[in-house]
């Protein structure tokens, strides 16, 4: 599994003490008994001025091999908040001799940075453009145990090296001979997988255990022998309890679903509900239309096809709306506005936030669209109410409650992560 790894860079500030010296007058009045006469007599008392202390010397002690680092140049940071030692990136066979870090420059023009902390792992990604503006960043954070054994690793990405728009988290845990045992993979704090591991003999290690997280809210644990065979599988559903016999194809049952069906798929709501209850959240009303059209016939022998069609424009349109809105969302977050967040953004990456969104759209939109226009076969049965569709008899990869209406059906699907369903009505428009 190939890691992107990044650090968080802190910046630490002194506090300036100011020291009031003040000198003040004052007399008294003394009366003499022994005389009937009252003589009074006055006096001056001096408050002399203290001798002001020499002030401490402070001398800078940054911390040995950290270095602070940009496209251009490094550096060391004291306590203080001093800047100490910089110095232009100075490359040798692609590596700086001042810092170490790993530069590379790109046949297209980019530039990738590359750093890595006193252990060794890469905690810092930057990559700039043609024209020298920063255009992603990525940081990470580690925790290692006494053994010097990474324990867990945050990776964060940040939008045009400004704002976070996603992170993942690796965890560890390991055998008393310091080989992992198991390991955690998280994205934006959602579970995803898990994995175990058995070692047959010395330097040899296999995954015998993986656990897979499904949006619908279930999981799925397979065990794996040396040569990567399924010994079993365990499905669990949404609400963890065991599936131990899966239904089997009943033609009778299905046969409401029997022909082709069609459903326009509003993917502003469903990007808005998937990030309903998430730091960040976007109404529906603040994204452009996109929509999928998604047919789907239901075969007599148990079997279905699906087929996907997006407009490239919308799904364009969408991305670059969706990429712009949740940086927006995340600079508000700090107390930014949005004129003060482009402001920022431009002075840091030489781009304003949609223009670096549209260039990331760019690159991309094309894959997305085939991916998503790529037909789709497998099976699906029904029971209690639940249709399963799956890619074979085995897998009941998503099912969801579904609702039959003469020439109409609706398609419940849970969201287990946001404690939530989704509905889809389909339309019959052959037999």
């Amino acid at each position: 599994m190939k890691r992107t790894k990044r650090i968080l860079l802190s910046l630490l500030s002194a506090a300036m003490v100011l020291t009031v010296l003040c000198a003040c007058d004052g007399h008294k009045e003394a009366d003499s008994t022994d005389s009937e006469e009252k003589t009074t007599t006055t006096t001056t008392a001096t408050t002399s001025k203290p001798k002001e202390e020499e002030p401490e010397l402070h001398t800078h002690t940054p911390k040995e091999d950290v270095w602070t680092v940009d496209g251009m140049n490094h550096w060391k940071v004291c306590a203080c908040g001093e800047v100490l030692d910089k110095a232009v990136h100075t490359v040798r066979n692609s590596v700086c001799t001042g810092c170490e870090s790993e530069i590379m420059d790109w046949e297209d023009g980019t530039m990738s940075l590359y750093y890595r902390n006193e252990q060794g792992d890469l905690a810092l990604t930057m990559t700039y453009d043609a024209k020298g503006n920063l255009i992603y960043k990525q940081i990470g954070e580690f925790i290692y145990n006494e053994a010097g054994l990474t324990v867990s690793e945050l990776y964060t990405e940040y939008a045009g090296g400004s704002f976070p728009t996603a992170s993942y988290r690796f965890e560890y845990t390991y055998n008393d001979d310091g080989t992992v045992h198991q390991e955690k993979y998280s994205v934006n704090g959602m579970p995803t997988y898990e994995y175990e591991y058995a070692y047959p003999k010395a330097g040899e290690s296999y995954v015998c255990q993986e656990i897979t997280y499904l949006m619908n809210g279930s999981k799925r644990i397979t065990q794996l022998d040396a040569g990567e065979v399924i010994l079993s599988q365990i499905w669990y559903d949404v609400n963890g309890v065991k599936i131990d016999n899966f239904p089997k194809y009943d033609q009778a049952a299905c046969k409401n679903l029997f022909g082709t069906w069609k459903v326009d798929m509003d993917m502003k709501r469903i990007f808005s509900l998937m990030l309903t209850g998430t730091e960040i959240e976007l109404p529906a009303d603040r994204l452009p239309a996109c929509v999928v059209d998604v047919t789907i016939t239901f075969r007599k022998d148990g079997t279905y096809l699906s087929t996907a069609k997006i407009d490239r424009d919308q799904l364009f349109a969408m991305t670059v709306e969706l990429s712009v809105e949740m940086v927006y969302l995340a600079a508000e977050q700090e107390g930014m506005t949005r004129e003060e967040a482009d402001a920022q953004f431009r002075a840091m990456s030489g781009m304003s936030i949609r223009e670096l969104a549209e260039a990331e759209a760019a690159e991309g939109v094309d894959e997305m669209v085939q991916a998503i226009n790529e037909d789709s076969e497998g099976v699906y049965y029904v029971e209690n109410g639940m249709l399963y569709m799956a890619e074979n008899w085995n897998e009941p990869v998503e099912g969801g409650r579904y609702i039959s209406d003469g020439d109409t059906f609706t398609l419940i699907m849970p969201v287990a992560e946001l404690d939530t369903e989704l509905e889809f009505e389909f339309t019959k428009t052959t037999k």
